[in-house]
């Protein structure tokens, strides 16, 4: 433990992915725990990517490690990195056979491609993605796909196509209710109609989308809707609104760390100045824009940016603006190879074809399942009559108590926890009771993380710490705390008798020391304190 400490803090997390490249099967188990700590250092991570001591299999171990280095990488604008670790991942979780695990390995890869517009590439792994996804039925991934495939076209100069599979996924995520995924799904069709020459209607696309941030308090995504309310203002040719949406984008993205929309506004002030004919400054914001844009090889952005530097230079210096020219030319032959043309027109006719039949076929597969559902069903129901009945008289008392608690937590952490959210739908308030009531039994076995509560409800940890997050605003660690911190106070004020040190083993905690100091912490007060008032409810209110 205290060696991956050090190695953790000695070496950079690209050295420590090679080490691991080239480690032996039981040194890969140190070095995994030093890039899951080097994560959670980083803020990257909310908890290690798995514990040590933790039965796993080399398969597992790689795969984890692999797809979170993509993610990691992704998130810090490198984008060949996350694409190289998301494809060393693959056959680990091609071998291992979640198709959950495989879909999101498939989407790092598919969109890290997309980032160095290799459309070619993206378009295959994001296909594969989207196919897995279609059998499991997972409308919240269908509509991240198809956002994600709309925003290969869009890249590619292919709007149209583009346009037909975002407002699929405005569709479905429609009927999900995830506020989240409408902001990026608003974004990508706001971009989508700025090239269609649609400007009004991208302009009241990127309004939504940022309404949505703003209520989420979602502060670098805020940058990234100015930016394509940006866009909308400099195709209406409104250019001083359109400036002073990115002067006010440009500070939140260069806080948040956003390198990649940070080009894109240092491109668009590039592009607002050459129609203000400030042609020095355009050049200024232009090489700015092209530095970035290298870095990450966006080769797609690079190129029309090359453009502008030909723009923005050719009246003072000929020589240097030909040399963007040239460039530039050089990059749109790359872009636009005849392969990437026929690779993507095949892509599109298969694509368009699945959109047609999907809803024809799932229904046709959901009717299969219901009905063996059904048979299932009904034989299940009465192996648990038969069971029920009995052992009815022994379980009555002991199943009230659960109920009544599990009713207690429901109000507490349902009501109050989330009192904020008037528009929290029925699904959603399903799934928080699913986890309380998940929660509630792992703490009474004694063993809880947030692995095995997504686990539980049969969700890769990313799709559970980002539903939850997106509900609540609390990360599943703080969430299950607070879970138990309730059923704590409900033991405390209903069994009056019973040993602190108990409740504490009930509520998930070892040791009764840990447990009072979390208790005050959340509280305001001692467990001994909130028992011993009479009155529970001032209790709260003045601790």
């Amino acid at each position: 433990m205290i060696l991956s400490v050090v190695i953790s803090i000695l070496l950079s997390i690209e050295s420590l992915l090679n080490s691991f490249d080239t480690a032996k099967a039981n040194e890969k188990f140190v070095l995994a725990d030093s890039v899951s700590r080097y994560m959670v250092e980083d803020e990257f991570l909310d908890g290690p990517i798995y514990q040590l001591g933790d039965e796993i299999s080399n398969d597992s171990l790689c795969f984890l490690i692999y797809y979170w280095a993509s993610e990691y990488m992704y998130a810090k604008s490198d984008y060949h990195s996350a694409e190289r670790y998301g494809m060393r991942a693959l056959p680990y979780g091609k071998r291992l056979g979640n198709l959950g695990n495989l879909s999101d390995n498939l989407s790092i890869i598919g969109i890290s491609c997309l980032r160095q517009s290799k459309y070619e590439d993206a378009i295959r792994y994001l296909n594969q993605c989207y196919d897995i996804d279609k059998e499991l039925g997972d409308k919240s991934r269908i509509s991240s796909d198809l956002n994600s495939i709309a925003a290969v076209y869009y890249t590619a100069k292919r709007p149209k196509e583009a346009e037909k599979y975002i407002k699929e996924a405005i569709e479905i995520n429609a009927e999900i209710g995830d506020k989240k995924r409408m902001a990026v799904l608003y974004g990508t069709l706001s971009e989508i109609e700025n090239s269609l020459g649609n400007y009004k209607d991208a302009l009241c696309s990127a309004g939504k989308a940022l309404k949505i941030e703003e209520e989420l308090n979602r502060v670098d995504k805020i940058g990234v809707r100015l930016s394509q309310m940006a866009f909308a203002y400099m195709g209406l040719e409104q250019y001083d609104d359109a400036l002073r949406s990115l002067n006010r984008a440009l500070p939140l993205l260069e806080e948040s760390g956003n390198s990649h929309s940070v080009a894109i506004c240092y491109k668009q002030l590039g592009d607002i100045m050459v129609n203000k004919d400030s042609l020095l400054l355009a050049a200024e914001y232009y090489n700015n824009a092209l530095e970035l844009f290298k870095q990450q090889g966006d080769t797609y952005n690079q190129c029309s940016t090359e453009r502008g530097m030909y723009v923005a230079l050719r009246g003072s210096d000929v020589v240097k603006a030909m040399q963007h020219l040239e460039r530039a030319d050089k990059l749109s032959t790359e872009l636009y190879s005849q392969q990437t043309g026929q690779m993507i027109s095949e892509y599109n006719a298969q694509l368009e074809n699945d959109l047609l039949q999907s809803k024809i076929a799932m229904n046709d597969r959901a009717r299969v399942r219901w009905l063996l559902f059904g048979i299932v069903s009904f034989i299940i129901l009465l192996l648990i009559i038969i069971s029920l009945w009995i052992v009815m008289h022994r379980n009555i008392k002991k199943g009230r108590e659960k109920y009544k608690e599990l009713e207690g937590l429901y109000t507490d952490v349902i009501q109050g926890k989330s009192r904020e959210e008037e528009n929290l739908s029925e699904d959603d308030k399903q799934f928080l009771t699913k986890v309380i009531n998940i929660v509630n039994d792992r703490l009474e076995e004694g063993k809880i993380d947030v692995e095995m509560v997504a686990s539980d409800l049969c969700m890769s940890t990313s799709q559970f710490r980002r539903r939850l997050n997106s509900l609540t605003g609390e990360s599943p660690k703080t969430y299950i705390m607070y879970i138990s911190m309730q059923k704590a106070k409900y033991m405390l004020s209903q069994h009056t008798d019973m040993p602190i040190s108990e409740i504490a083993t009930l509520c998930g905690y070892e040791e009764p020391s840990s447990f009072i100091h979390a208790f005050r912490k959340l509280v305001g007060c001692t467990p001994n304190q909130y028992r011993k008032n009479d009155k529970l409810q001032d209790v709260e209110q003045n601790c």
